[in-house]
């Protein structure tokens, strides 16, 4: 599977149109302004049905050292999918943000069940290890 940046992501909406068109793919949006990642947050607020959406949302802003409101997000991409890897993965990126170790392992662990298989369980378990 392919990883697409979409550096200076601005309003997300090309990640967020890529995510949905090519769901293998691992997007990763990155924004250093925090006009332009308020006006993403407000992009999936109004795109709320996919968890990819909310993934995407959460790793922007654990990029941007908000590590809080990435842990919300990835929650509710969890919420909209316990089965979505990338978000179980994520969240255990959070978790690592806030030291909690062990919960960080389970989910990291949950991610690796649920992409078994495919090209994202290594990157899965290259997190894992590094706890």
């Amino acid at each position: 599977a392919w990883t697409i940046a979409d550096l200076g992501t601005g309003t997300g909406a090309i990640a967020l149109a890529i995510a949905r068109e090519r769901p293998a793919c691992k997007v990763l949006a990155t924004e250093l302004s925090k006009p332009a990642l308020a006006v993403a947050r407000d992009l999936v607020e109004r795109v709320p049905y996919h968890s990819r959406s909310w993934t995407i949302r959460a790793d922007a802003q654990l990029r941007a050292n908000e590590a809080a409101d990435a842990r919300a997000s990835a929650e509710k991409a969890l919420e909209l999918d316990d089965e979505d890897a990338a978000a179980h993965n994520l969240m255990g990126r959070c978790q690592l943000r806030f030291g909690y170790k062990d919960r960080a392992k389970s989910s990291f662990e949950r991610a690796i069940e649920l992409a078994a298989g495919t090209p994202r369980e290594r990157e899965y378990r290259d997190d894992l290890a590094r706890l």
